[in-house]
């Protein structure tokens, strides 16, 4: 359909013509005094005049303009609306047509994806369960110009370079534990380089625990224990403060008693262990009690 303009002879567009050097002339000499002029409070009043002047011309323009601008557009905008009329029967049969050609588009897609699932179950039938078909799908199977046979060529080429992965990680970590835990890993990315770096960073901060953790025991193990420090601070405390106990013999000798002391504490041993620490107390004149 050719599209024409019937009144093609008639298009020449009239300027609008208006009293522009007079309005112009007029507003030049309106604002001459105040060009230059520096105001003060004397001629603030007529300063104030001049702008309601100006601000009125300012607006009367604005207006006169908008209402020229309307009636000289008046018949482009007829045009245009007529134009978007049949526009619109336009767009509307091609939205229905266009909803037509995405389902269409969408039960082919769906069937070519059973397809390409159909070859996946083929090719990867021994890593069905570690390399879902989603990790690896790659959206430009569903395009008409792969074939089936490039499709399968491709999922060969991943399945053969994730078997060369695989025979990488069996050779380098012999140890069951790490051949695991790198094999896991692996099969988050199918990335052999990312997961060699995960791996190593893994390693080297249990490593990190592991001397962190040795360093405390180590340190730990050269002080005291809280409680044996509480209670030889306690025995010194109690020598600086208290006299030892002093009495007489018969024949008149001094005799010195060492002073007793009282101390509190929970035993976890074996029942050997017991006996033997009663008999040590019983030998040596300890005095002991159940708590």
């Amino acid at each position: 359909m050719e599209l024409k303009v019937l009144n093609a002879n008639a298009r020449q567009v009239v300027p609008v013509e208006w009293n522009k050097d007079e309005v112009k002339a007029w507003v030049s000499q309106l604002i001459e005094p105040f060009n230059n002029q520096l105001f003060t409070d004397q001629t603030i009043p007529e300063a104030k005049e001049a702008r309601a002047k100006l601000n009125g011309l300012s607006k009367q323009l604005n207006g006169w303009r908008i209402e020229q601008t309307r009636d000289y557009l008046a018949p482009v905008e007829k045009f245009k609306n007529e134009v978007d009329e049949i526009k619109d029967l336009i767009d509307t049969a091609s939205k229905r047509i266009d909803g037509v050609v995405k389902d269409y588009q969408t039960r082919e897609q769906e069937e070519k994806r059973c397809l390409i699932g159909d070859i996946y179950s083929k090719v990867f039938n021994d890593l069905y369960a570690l390399v879902p078909l989603d990790k690896i799908f790659n959206q430009k199977w569903l395009n008409k110009a792969y074939t089936e046979k490039l499709v399968e060529k491709e999922l060969t080429a991943i399945k053969d370079k994730i078997a060369e992965d695989i025979a990488v990680i069996d050779t380098t970590f012999t140890d069951e534990n790490e051949n695991l835990e790198v094999k896991t890993e692996y099969f988050k990315s199918l990335n052999l380089a990312t997961t060699l770096s995960e791996y190593n960073r893994r390693k080297e901060y249990r490593k990190h625990l592991e001397e962190r953790a040795k360093q405390e025991q180590a340190e730990a193990e050269k002080q005291p224990t809280r409680h044996e420090t509480q209670a030889t601070e306690q025995v010194a405390e109690e020598e600086k403060e208290q006299p030892k106990t002093v009495t007489l013999s018969a024949n008149g000798d001094i005799l010195t008693k060492p002073k007793t002391y009282e101390m509190s504490f929970r035993i976890t041993a074996t029942k050997e262990q017991l006996l033997a620490l009663r008999e040590f107390f019983e030998n040596n004149d300890i005095q002991y009690e159940k708590i």
